[in-house]
This record gives structure tokens, C-alpha cells and sequence, in this order.
């Protein structure tokens, strides 16, 4: 709330309150951008009508018309009701010529004899295109307040019209109608569609003072050209953005430094490595050096924790400046992570905090003490500390107390948004080139957040989300499904999506990462974070990482205009709406960026069999014959004398990133074609292939009835009764840059290798590698698509290939290729705007079977068991079993779940945990004990594994941490009456030790 002054004879008003408006700095921020966004146009605003009536405004425009309601606006009080409603008494200003029209009202009059006295107000502001209509009230004739819950400012009968509204949840959203958009000028708002009406509300939660004038927030009415509605919203929102509003490259320390915390020391550490391998050999640095969660004591108010930083930001301040860069902080506004801040400790001071229906404390952003500490404690680190941005993570949109201040659950929702506002705009205020970042308001955030925060988390999927479309290099994966969930936020949300933001380039394992910087780019995000760690470095490609930076600065104002391009079968309408269980089309798709002088088009073939894309080029205002070249990923010619308006062609090999510069440039002659490298890898001359459906028949009984474990045996196909199958033959070419044979199952459980075969020339080859989708680096939840590649390299030369492949139940896919890649040729390198080249490009690849290309036959076979002599010990029951937590389990971890260890899935074994001793009494039978064990995957703990035979030490594994390699276990147990499996907790406690012996077997 915010006192204002009284205007143009409302002398009366002399305590007009407002609910946080900020119309006069929305209204400064479109004089300072009008040189930079595009306004409406002089043919536009010709064209636009308004004419005041009666009760009604009414906006027309290119043969479409908007009323927009005079009458007095919809109040809901709590405990009570308007008995008679205000009437229309007089109106007076001229919205055309720039006034601002006023409309006043008899009184309303409620239940309990008190009135409400309203004075609607609508100004027309002809660059955003915008009407705006707010209302003023105040109490009379009661000395008692009363709660407002909700002012609906208008109530449009929409009948059989088609009304698109993003969402009606607690955010607030625009409705677009043909040639209008509409919506409540605020982050949040009870905007919704109810029996064929479009209501515009806001639920203020606010308790009227008897008289005291308040200010409703404003709904919004826009005009638009008919199809271009969002487009023409977005425009709008980009008015209103703070500054700074360029491309800002960020770097954030989180997974690349240590977690929870970490220290002074660790920053510097990674300060210098990036000023030694990038700032100093290329002159390239970062707008912000983010460091993330880690530097709070989280026994303050987001204080500098002294432990870690003694001298507080002080060294690392200069570190930064250093390396050419200003510091970036991460902060949780609603303190989500306990490490950082201790809401228990909080709560004990008497901070505003509470909890929510699922159990957990947060700080209260509407809870005067708490903010205005957070607000201090950040102005105060901005100020000392130069820092230039800030990451926003965890925000709670309510609050459940009824002790804050304000009204609990629900009706706190503009209370809290009020209060992040605040902050927003204390730091802009305080340091106008600071960069905000939110990544707190959800995957569908209200546009009206990029009014105060410099970018928005939009549609990102997940911190690191796990990959989409099977891939043997998981890289590829990963960037097709953080595109899976970018198309989406680009077709769906109305932030601009040059606010918008996914979370930028991730280098977090070994392999290659330029492709995926180069889409990322694309994508048209002015902020850029990377999350780069340096020991996935080396000398090459730091140069690329400074390649790629300084091409994104030169070429910033062309990225910053947007046009996705989605794949075929999501057009049309067809697009996801924000969600992670559609499947992705294995179909191309990319990002198109068009000024007056030439367009920039990124293609992406996110599938290994080559494909092509049609785009659609624009008509430049040269009106010259036009020419494509790929900048990315070697320069190439894919077309000469083209005319605007036409459609090209565009061929994409396996995986490929293409970007594509068409202009009205000439290029060198002698420029290779495109047409030179297509198809020009491994081919196959001859292929034949069978698939069928597999019914299983088996006599094998198991342990208590199971189709997938007997004492002495395994399934090869788990406990599936059916599954697919898949056979060929082939004689194929490869090139001298060398190839790979991939036979890859598309199925749950995707660590388990599938029942296969390979002869290479005569010679039964076993797999050389393996690429599993639960084995790529990500840090989200897992994907519904899973998969696991075989591969079998192929030397230059005519090879025979015989190869056989069984799933493990009726929904697997199974598909075997041959496909090469080669590095990329260095020529044409430097010519204009190239970017820089990848570390290999992918040339050609072929199918030699599908199993989802025809109907499956259905045939009978023996189901294919793994036999041994001897017995598995989940066959077995312990003499004894004691454990310091749970219970044994057999083919499962101590959780329940599958057994991992390294990157090994194990179908059987013991699951335990430290500290154990499981006893086995086995009276002489067997002669060997052979397992593999070590700490599971999906665990953080230490353990040690021993073995005893009668009661003597035989085999010891020394430490063993989550995600090492499993230790082998062979021993010779002639003769032995007991063994023993022993696990240790590994000396730090047996927090998440969870200890696998997997594949347990006795040998006779």
C-alpha cells in the first residue's frame, strides 16, 4: 500500500490508498524504451476508434470491436453484501484526445446500511496501443471496516466467440479475442471464464478502512492486429521491462562447486581457472560471476556466513573484477532451502514465517520484519559489494498465517507480490544495471512478472532435464529435451521470449558441448547463464566457449526477436500445452531470427535418421535474389537466387545443428554445397531384417512362482511372457573416418542389457560400449522415454553384419543402424559471422530393422534362461540377518529398488545396509562364493564389505562410495560350514549407506 497525492479536484481524496500499481514508473519505462521496442504504428493508430457512449467505451480496429463496460465494477466483501448497486451519475474527460475519463456513481449501498462510494477512471495510451480502466473507492457511513475479497472490473459476455486464456489459476494472464487482448495489469489476479463470461478480477484481500480512499490494481485492453494477438501482448510487456534488457551472460558455481557449502578459497579457485583459460588467452568474460546456495549462515538473515568467508565478499569481489566481471548473488526469497536460511531459527526470532498444508516452513515476503531485513541485507550487499545480479529460487505465492498482517491463504497472494515487488524494485532503484533473475514463479509464470524482474524461469522442464529421443551421444538427448519443454514455454506463455529463460548452457560431464551452446543461443534468451565446469575443459574448447560468447554479444539485437519453429506434427495448434507426457516428435525443429537485412535460422534433427525441414523465407526489403549459408556447423551453399516469400528445403543429417544465414549477400564463389556432404558417410548396400512377437513357453519353475527367478536360473527377458525380436543381415560401407553398428532397445529398465547377438566379418563381436538414457548426466526427474544403445565400432572397408536383438516385454522398440561422424572441415572457417565449429559432425546414418515400422508376427519359442551350477543367494534364507537400518531385501537396494552399482543394473542380489552381518549357513555344499559388490548408485553413503568364512576374514573391499565401480567377489568357500557378508558404515555413520551384493551366487 502507498499513500498518493490527490488530483484534478479530488481534493477529497486525502487519503487515497492504492494496491501497488506503480502506473507513473510502468508509463517512464515506455518513454526510455520507446527508441528500442517497436510501438503502434501511425497506420495502426489511424486506423484504431474509440467512442465513448451511454455506459459503454468501445474500442474498434480493423473491423473488430471491444465494449468495455462503464458500469460500476463488482465488489465482494466478506460477511457482506451489496444490497443496491452504485448508478451511473456523470462522466467527464475525453479519451480520445488524451483525458482521462472519469465516471462517478451513487453510492452502493451494502447490507448493514454502510455505502461505498466509487469513481471509475479509463485513460486510452496510444504508443502501448492500451486502454487502461481502475477504480477508486472508500468506505462511508460505518465506523468499521470491512474485508474486500475480490473487484471484478469486467464482466464481458463472450457467448460463442473464441476466447483464448492461458490459464485461470492464481497468476494473472491475458485473454486474447480477435483483434484484443485483455488482462489485470498485475503478477497476480482471479482472471477466469465462468458460464461463458471472460471476468477480469483481482481478490485484493484487503480490509477498507471507513474514509479511506483506496486504488484497485488496472485491467489492461489492448489492441492488436487480428491474428497477431499475443504477439502484439508480448510487445507490450516489452515496453514495460527494466533495464538492463541486452544479452547478459552469467556464470553460476552451482554443480561445479562444493554442495551444501563452499568457500572463499573454492570461488577464487574457479575465479582464476576461468581468468587463466578464458578471460586472459581471448579477452572474453562474463557480465556476473553467480555464486550460488552455499554462502549464508543459515542462523541469520541472509548474512555472509564468516566460517566461509572471513573477509566477506571482499576477495572474491576482486576476484571478479579480475576476470572482468561484477558478482552475481543467489537468494531464496521465501527461504525454500533450510541449508541457506533455518526458518525454525527464523520463526524463534520473530520473523514472519509459516507452514504450508504439506509440512514445511517458509519466510513470509507480506511479513513487515522479514522483508524489510531481506530488502536491507540486499541493498546493503549490493552497495558494498558491487553486485550486479541477483538469482531469485523459491518463492510461495501464499501464505497460511493469519498473523502477518494480512489475510491468510488465498487472499495473501497480492500481499506477497507486493512485497517481492518491492524488493525488485528497492535493487533496481539502488543499482539500475543489476540484472534479476527469477527462477521462482513456476513453469507458467504471469507475464507481468518481466515488468519488474529482468528475466523469468519459463517453461525450463527441469534443472537439468533428463534426455528426450534415444541418442549414443546423451548430449543430444538432453538438448532435445530442453527444447521438448522450451517450444512449449515459447508457444504457450505470453512472457516475451527474450525474458524468458531455461537455465542456458550446462557442461557438467565430458561430452562435446558446442552443439548445445549453439542452440541455446538460438533459443533468444537475453540471459544467458552457463554452468560450466572447467575440469570438462581443455584448451580447444575454452577457445570455443569464447567463440561462441563474443558471436552471441555481436549478434545480440538480432536474437533478441524470436520466431520458434515448431515440429510438424506439434503446428497447427498441435503443441503440448506445458506438460512432460507428450512424446517428442522425432521431427526437426528450430528458431528463426529475421531483421531488415537478413535472417538467421537454427535447424535442429533431434532423430538419427536423416530428414529435411521446409522453411519458409521472408520477403527482405532489398527485394534481391537471395542466398542460404550455413555459419554452423561448417560453412556451406544450400541455396542461390532465392526469392523472398518462397520455401526452402533444408537437408539435416543425424542430430544435426544447422544454422542457416540468408541474406541478399553474394557469396565467394567456389563455396562447397551442401548437397556435397549430404549422404556422403556409411551406406548400406544390401540389408535384410525380420521382426516378430515372441511368445514364451517354459517348464522352469521359480522361487515362489516368480517367471523371472528360479533357485538355479534367470530370465533373460525378465518376467515378461511375451516380448519383440528383432534379426538381420547386412553388408555395408564405411568410410575412412570409421563408423558404428547401433543396436538400440527403446524400453523401461533401460540398464538392463537385452538378449543379443553380434558376428562382425565372420567373428562374434561383444559390445565395445553402451549408452543408456539413465546414464546421462541430468539433474531431474526421469523421462518417460528410456532407452540403451549397443555399440560396435566399424573400421574403414566392406563389412558383413549378422545381428539379433530380444526386448524384454511387448513394448519395447528395437532398431538397429549404421551411422559415422568425421570432424569438421576447417575451410571457410573465417568467413563473415561463422560460428565457431563443433568437435564433430555427424555425416549419415541407415536402418537395417524396425520393429515399429511393420505389424509383428507372432511366434513361439523356449524362453531364454541364464543357467547355473550352484544357487543364487536371494534363493536362500539366512541363518541371520542384522542390520542398524531396514530389512534385507532380495533383487532390490535396501529401498526397493532396482540394483545399481557404477553404472551396472543388476537384476539379482541382496540389498542391506550398514552396519549388517547376514549369515549363511551352507554345511560344505558349494565351492565358491562369486559376487559384485559395492555401494548402490542411487546413494551418497561410505561403506566397506567384508567376507567371513567360518568366522575368518577371507575378502575385504576397502571404502566404497555411491557411484563407484562394483568390486569382484570370487572366493573358494571347499568345505565351508558358514559365511558371513559384513558391512561397514565406513566410519562416518550410516546415513544413505546402502550396500548391494549384487549377482550373489554359491557354486558347487
Amino acid at each position: 500500500m502507498v499513500n498518493s497525492q490527490p488530483k484534478d479536484g479530488q481534493k477529497d481524496m486525502h487519503l487515497l490508498k492504492s494496491f501497488r500499481v506503480n502506473t507513473a514508473s510502468l508509463i517512464f519505462i515506455v518513454v526510455i524504451f520507446a527508441i528500442s521496442v517497436s510501438t503502434v504504428s501511425a497506420a495502426e493508430m489511424a486506423s484504431i476508434s474509440i467512442k465513448t457512449g451511454l455506459d459503454q467505451v468501445v474500442l474498434a480496429h480493423d473491423g473488430n470491436m471491444l465494449r468495455v463496460s462503464l458500469d460500476p465494477p463488482s465488489l465482494k466483501f466478506k460477511n457482506a453484501v451489496v444490497k443496491s448497486n452504485a448508478k451511473l451519475s456523470e462522466t467527464h474527460g475525453n479519451l480520445a484526445a488524451g483525458e482521462t475519463l472519469e465516471a462517478r456513481f451513487t453510492p452502493a449501498a451494502l447490507d448493514d446500511s454502510s455505502k461505498v462510494e466509487m469513481l471509475l477512471m479509463l485513460k486510452w495510451y496510444p504508443k502501448e496501443g492500451v486502454l487502461r480502466k481502475w477504480v477508486r473507492m472508500r468506505l462511508i457511513g460505518t465506523d468499521s471496516p470491512k474485508l474486500l475479497e475480490e473487484i471484478v472490473l469486467e464482466d464481458i459476455n463472450i457467448g460463442n466467440k473464441q476466447v483464448a486464456l492461458q490459464s485461470d489459476g492464481i497468476q494473472s494472464y491475458p485473454a486474447y479475442m480477435d483483434g484484443f487482448f485483455v488482462g489485470i495489469e498485475f503478477p497476480i489476479a482471479s482472471t477466469r471464464i465462468t458460464d461463458k463470461h471472460l471476468i477480469l478480477a483481482h481478490q485484493p484481500g484487503i480490509k477498507l478502512q471507513p474514509g479511506v480512499w483506496y486504488e484497485s490494481r488496472k485491467a489492461v485492453y489492448g489492441v492488436a492486429a487480428r491474428g497477431m494477438e499475443k504477439q502484439a501482448f508480448e510487445r507490450y510487456i516489452s515496453m514495460h521491462r527494466p533495464t538492463p534488457y541486452k544479452l547478459h551472460v552469467n556464470y553460476n558455481s552451482w554443480w561445479t562447486s562444493p554442495a551444501p557449502y563452499y568457500t572463499e578459497a573454492d570461488i577464487l579457485d574457479l575465479m582464476q581457472k576461468f581468468g587463466r583459460d578464458l578471460y586472459r588467452p581471448y579477452k572474453v568474460s562474463f557480465d556476473t560471476f553467480c555464486i550460488d546456495m552455499g554462502w549464508s549462515n543459515p542462523k541469520s538473515i541472509w548474512e555472509i556466513d564468516e566460517k566461509l568467508f572471513p573477509d566477506g565478499f571482499s576477495n572474491i569481489e576482486r576476484g571478479a573484477s579480475n576476470i572482468g566481471s561484477h558478482l552475481g548473488l543467489w537468494v531464496s526469497p521465501s527461504s525454500q532451502y533450510p541449508t541457506a536460511l533455518d526458518n525454525n531459527w527464523a520463526e524463534s526470532k520473530g520473523f514472519e514465517t509459516f507452514m504450508t498444508p504439506w509440512d514445511w516452513r517458509y519466510t513470509c515476503l507480506a511479513g513487515t520484519k522479514y522483508r524489510e531485513t531481506f530488502r536491507s541485507r540486499l541493498l546493503d550487499l549490493i552497495e558494498r559489494y558491487k553486485i550486479r545480479h541477483l538469482k531469485f529460487d523459491g518463492y510461495q505465492f501464499i501464505c497460511y498465517s493469519p498473523d502477518h498482517g494480512h489475510e491468510p491463504g488465498i487472499l495473501s497472494a497480492e500481499a506477497c507480490a507486493e512485497g517481492i515487488i518491492e524488493i525488485f524494485e528497492s535493487i533496481h532503484e539502488s543499482a539500475p544495471d543489476a540484472w534479476i533473475e527469477s527462477t521462482c514463479f513456476g513453469f507458467n509464470p504471469s507475464p507481468w512478472w518481466a515488468c519488474y524482474s529482468n528475466s523469468v524461469i519459463g517453461t525450463f522442464g527441469d534443472d537439468a532435464p533428463t534426455g528426450r529421443v534415444p541418442c549414443p551421444i546423451y548430449r543430444e538427448s538432453y538438448t532435445t529435451a530442453r527444447d521438448y519443454f522450451n517450444l512449449q514455454g515459447a508457444e504457450w506463455l505470453s512472457v516475451p521470449i527474450a525474458a524468458q529463460e531455461v537455465l542456458g548452457i550446462i557442461h557438467q560431464s565430458s561430452e562435446p558441448f558446442t552443439n548445445d551452446a549453439v542452440i541455446t543461443i538460438m533459443r533468444g534468451h537475453m540471459f544467458l547463464p552457463l554452468y560450466i565446469n572447467p575440469k570438462f575443459m581443455d584448451k580447444s574448447r575454452w577457445k570455443t566457449l569464447a567463440g561462441i560468447i563474443k558471436w552471441a554479444r555481436k549478434n545480440e539485437a538480432m536474437l533478441a526477436e524470436t520466431e520458434p519453429i515448431l515440429p510438424v506434427s506439434w503446428q497447427n495448434g498441435k503443441c503440448p500445452k506445458i506438460t512432460r507426457d507428450a512424446p517428442m516428435p522425432r521431427e526437426p525443429y528450430g528458431y528463426a531470427h529475421w531483421t531488415k537485412n537478413k535472417g538467421v535460422v537454427a535447424l535442429r534433427n533431434p532423430w538419427i535418421a536423416p530428414t529435411s525441414c521446409m522453411v519458409k523465407l521472408k520477403t527482405l526489403p532489398q527485394n534481391k535474389p537471395l542466398y542460404a549459408v550455413s555459419i554452423y556447423p561448417e560453412v556451406r551453399l544450400y541455396g542461390s537466387n532465392l526469392k523472398g516469400g518462397s520455401v526452402l528445403k533444408v537437408p539435416l543429417a543425424p542430430y544435426e545443428t544447422l544454422v542457416l544465414e540468408i541474406s541478399s549477400s553474394k557469396p565467394p564463389k567456389g563455396l562447397p554445397k551442401a548437397s556435397n556432404y549430404m549422404g556422403y558417410g556409411v551406406k548400406a548396400i544390401s540389408s535384410k531384417s525380420k521382426t516378430a512377437r515372441i511368445v514364451f513357453k517354459s517348464n522352469e519353475v521359480g522361487i515362489d512362482g516368480s517367471k523371472e527367478f528360479g533357485a538355479d536360473w534367470t530370465s533373460e527377458v525378465g518376467a515378461s511372457e511375451s516380448a519383440v525380436e528383432m534379426e538381420g543381415i547386412a553388408e555395408v560401407v564405411v568410410p575412412k573416418t570409421g563408423g558404428e553398428l547401433l543396436l538400440l532397445r527403446e524400453g523401461n529398465d533401460p540398464r538392463l542389457t537385452p538378449l543379443h547377438k553380434v558376428i562382425i566379418d565372420g567373428k562374434e563381436i561383444k559390445t565395445r560400449s553402451v549408452s543408456c538414457s539413465a546414464d546421462g548426466w541430468a539433474a531431474g526427474v526421469t523421462s518417460p522415454e528410456q532407452w540403451i544403445f549397443l555399440r560396435y565400432p566399424l573400421a574403414q572397408g566392406k563389412h558383413s553384419i549378422q545381428f539379433k536383438m530380444i526386448g524384454r516385454g511387448d513394448n519395447d522398440r528395437l532398431s538397429a543402424w549404421v551411422w559415422n561422424k568425421r570432424a569438421a572441415s576447417p575451410a571457410y572457417s573465417n568467413y563473415p559471422n561463422a560460428m565457431p565449429q563443433p568437435e564433430m559432425v555427424y555425416v549419415s546414418a541407415s536402418c537395417l530393422a524396425d520393429t515399429g515400422r511393420t505389424a509383428l508376427k507372432t511366434i513361439e519359442a523356449p524362453k531364454p534362461v541364464k543357467k547355473i551350477n550352484g544357487v543364487y543367494l536371494d534363493a536362500l534364507e539366512p541363518k541371520s540377518a542384522r542390520m542398524d537400518y531396514g530389512t534385507l531385501q532380495k533383487n532390490k537396494n535396501i529401498t526397493g529398488a532396482p540394483i545399481v552399482i557404477g553404472r551396472n543394473r543388476y537384476a539379482r542380489g541382496i540389498g542391506s545396509h550398514s552396519n549388517a552381518i547376514i549369515t549363511y549357513e551352507i554345511n560344505g555344499k558349494y565351492k565358491r562364493l562369486q559376487a559384485w559388490v559395492g555401494t548402490d548408485a542411487g546413494s551418497r553413503g561410505s561403506v566397506t564389505f567384508e567376507v567371513r568364512i567360518d568366522g575368518r576374514k577371507a575378502w575385504e573391499s576397502g571404502l566404497m562410495r555411491g557411484g563407484d565401480n562394483a568390486k569382484r567377489v570370487d572366493l573358494d568357500i571347499t568345505g565351508a560350514k558358514t559365511i558371513e557378508l559384513v558391512v561397514g558404515d565406513g566410519g562416518d555413520g550410516i546415513n544413505s549407506d546402502w550396500a548391494d551384493w549384487a549377482d550373489a551366487m554359491l557354486l558347487r
